[in-house]
């Protein structure tokens, strides 16, 4: 009988301390398609409060992270970047100036990078399109929560830890030691990258402006629609899309050309994205048929449709009910076969009216979400 209390009290601990993992899988294991478990690479978000601290001593922190590096011909193209970062977002601009001054380059190099990836991501869907379409899913809900999957390749995960950023009016994430998705006191906003046989080449315009700089003018915007008169009339250095949503019900799925904006997916209840615009879904299908082609691009068109039929069907919209959206097939990705790299690393979730983020430093299948706030320096599970 003791025995038998002994395992029934080791059961409830188990029960009561949330372990996830009933086996020892890691990052790099192929697992189950719809039931995928492994142990987590990184297991908490590390806050940074700089909410009484000086742009010189934010600057001096970004100016520690390491970048991506930019081959000289393409840094000629982002000439006219600076101003016009500096029109949408000048004290961004101002402080990103220091953070050059303290690495000893041109600040235009430090925009650059900032978008590098992405540009990299866009030029190779020109020549393998079936293959580029990988890449997040973003939705927005008309009572002010955004989020986003962030799908990267699995070394992402043994890269830099999971930082979030906290200044006197808004949470973001440094990424490249420099402004990517976030929250301010009115707007949230993330991001995905869009692949458009349409578009022409940014680079080397004259209305060129930095993803990062976009993420930092949009926290500061008091609205979603503020947001996209800003925009208007620039052009990211690749196609880019950026879900928004704001304190009043509005949101958008905003994508940026080298020619145009363009709102997609846009209902009265809520917005979203994947990775594809609908000429070039259209052209790919015309191709292969929807499952072969869903295979090729990380279930780019199964993710978008998923995001499209849960909005519509949901009898809930809530950060519940978006964290269950970004944890299950096909939207979260997990490692499930011996080619398969390309995997949901995180999940963030901006719920703007109430000021509280909540990320996960690794896919969410395997690890809590951290509860950050705006407003106070607190931090839970």
């Amino acid at each position: 009988m003791k025995k038998y209390n002994l395992f029934l009290a080791f059961l409830f601990l188990m029960l009561l301390t949330g372990i996830k993992y009933s086996n020892a899988q890691v990052a790099g294991d192929n697992l189950d398609y719809f039931n995928a478990q492994r142990q987590p690479v990184q297991t908490k978000v590390e806050v940074l409060d700089f909410t009484d601290k000086s742009d010189y001593q934010l600057a001096e922190y970004l100016s520690k992270i390491d970048r991506d590096t930019v081959p000289s011909e393409v840094l000629k193209q982002y000439a006219h970047v600076v101003e016009n970062n500096r029109k949408i977002a000048p004290e961004y601009v101002a402080m990103m100036e220091k953070q050059a001054e303290i690495r000893g380059v041109d600040v235009v190099q430090l925009f650059a990078e900032a978008s590098y990836v992405d540009v990299e991501v866009s030029e190779y869907g020109k020549t393998k399109i079936k293959k580029a379409l990988k890449g997040c899913t973003s939705m927005a809900f008309n009572n002010g929560i955004v989020g986003q999957n962030n799908d990267m390749g699995i070394d992402f995960l043994k890269g830099a830890p999971t930082v979030m950023i906290r200044t006197k009016n808004s949470l973001f994430i440094p990424t490249d030691g420099a402004h990517f998705q976030g929250m301010g006191e009115h707007v949230g906003i993330v991001l995905n990258t869009i692949i458009d046989i349409e578009s022409g080449n940014t680079l080397g315009k004259d209305n060129i402006v930095s993803t990062d700089a976009v993420f930092a003018m949009a926290v500061q915007c008091k609205s979603a629609k503020e947001f996209l008169e800003k925009i208007e009339g620039y052009a990211t250095p690749s196609p880019i899309n950026f879900t928004v949503a704001d304190d009043q019900g509005n949101h958008f799925a905003v994508r940026v050309f080298s020619d145009r904006l363009e709102v997609a997916n846009h209902n009265e209840r809520g917005s979203y994205s994947a990775n594809h615009t609908q000429v070039t879904k259209d052209a790919i299908l015309e191709k292969f048929d929807i499952y072969t082609a869903n295979s090729f691009t990380a279930n780019t068109f199964a993710r978008e449709d998923a995001a499209g039929l849960f909005l519509e069907y949901t009898p809930e919209l809530s950060v519940k009910s978006m964290q269950h959206l970004f944890s299950v097939r096909p939207i979260n990705i997990s490692k499930d076969a011996p080619e398969s790299t390309f995997v949901t690393v995180q999940t963030m979730i901006f719920d703007v009216v109430n000021g509280v983020a909540y990320i996960t430093p690794d896919n969410p299948r395997f690890v809590d979400y951290t509860k950050i706030n705006l407003k106070s320096n607190t931090v839970s599970k």
